[in-house]
């Protein structure tokens, strides 16, 4: 079986949103495909970054993070926890960092379990845990800035275990969202994703899942398979100030690539119209893919 199982370092999509008018920003969900249930990962295994526009320079940010753990309480090398507090940063049309600021959580009340389903393929489910933290949400004043405001949060690291990246147990992501100059858009709001992936699927049978969009300012999405964003690092997992944009890529594996992420014939692909996901995955491993709309 493929368990899909956590934005940014399993099972999850790195998305960018494009305007019909060009300007690009960003919601960072990253997936990893897992086949093989012995991996007890100890990282966060992906998130997912939004903002909506409240008016009179108003933005609430969310930030919903998700991470693999152990049924044994006493797993020394899982991710017990989340942060209790993430930071964030604050760059300009320049990447000129303007400010930083942190959200605190409860990480008992603030988290729940992410249940899997039976996947049509399998009689049963097998002994999957995902955790998604859901209270790192704070609202932002930020006034209109000539150029726009790029929110960066960055933490490291991904799994080991993965297949199609290099040095995978090094490598951190980071979510990059942006604001766009109010000449392009006023009051802009960020997009949400209509459907959650499913954490467990199976390899041997065909992908489709709908990886659709909704914009509530009416704009145009467009879908393509992109390379997600790396960021962070070992000495410093969770670094208070994140690095300057622009940021660069993951390193994809040998015989991996954006147009070839997960293996398999036909190769996955989306479409950039409707969003849908297609691909016959058919090696067991665990890996990164990236999805931009």
């Amino acid at each position: 079986m493929l368990l899909l199982s956590g934005f940014n370092g399993s099972y999850w999509l790195s998305y960018a949103k494009y305007f019909k008018f060009k300007v690009r920003k960003l919601i960072l969900l990253f997936f990893t495909v897992i086949f093989a249930f012995e991996n007890e990962a100890a990282h966060l295994i992906g998130g997912e970054m939004s903002y909506e526009c409240l008016g009179n320079d108003q933005y609430l940010l969310n930030l919903d993070l998700y991470r693999d753990c152990d049924q044994d309480p006493n797993c020394e090398n899982c991710a017990n926890n989340f942060d209790e507090q993430t930071y964030f940063s604050i760059f300009d049309a320049n990447n000129v960092l303007i400010d930083t600021f942190f959200i605190s959580i409860d990480i008992v009340l603030d988290e729940e379990d992410v249940v899997p389903t039976t996947p049509f393929c399998a009689d049963y489910i097998p002994q999957v845990c995902v955790k998604r933290a859901t209270g790192y949400q704070v609202v932002l004043d930020l006034p209109p800035l000539p150029g726009g405001y790029k929110l960066v949060f960055q933490r490291c690291c991904r799994n080991a275990t993965i297949t199609n990246i290099l040095v995978p147990g090094e490598t951190g992501s980071t979510y990059e969202l942006i604001i766009p100059d109010e000449s392009l858009a006023v009051c802009n709001s960020s997009p949400t994703f209509d459907n959650f992936p499913p954490i467990i699927i199976c390899a041997g049978y065909p992908l489709i899942f709908d990886h659709s969009a909704t914009d509530i300012d009416g704009d145009e999405l467009l879908y393509s398979l992109c390379t997600p964003n790396s960021g962070a690092s070992n000495l410093d997992p969770a670094p208070q100030i994140a690095s300057n944009p622009p940021y660069q890529g993951i390193s994809w594996a040998n015989g991996y690539g954006i147009n070839d992420q997960i293996g398999g014939t036909p190769a996955m692909t989306i479409d950039p119209v409707t969003g849908l996901l297609e691909g016959f995955p058919d090696q067991i491993g665990q890996f990164v893919v990236g999805i931009c709309v």
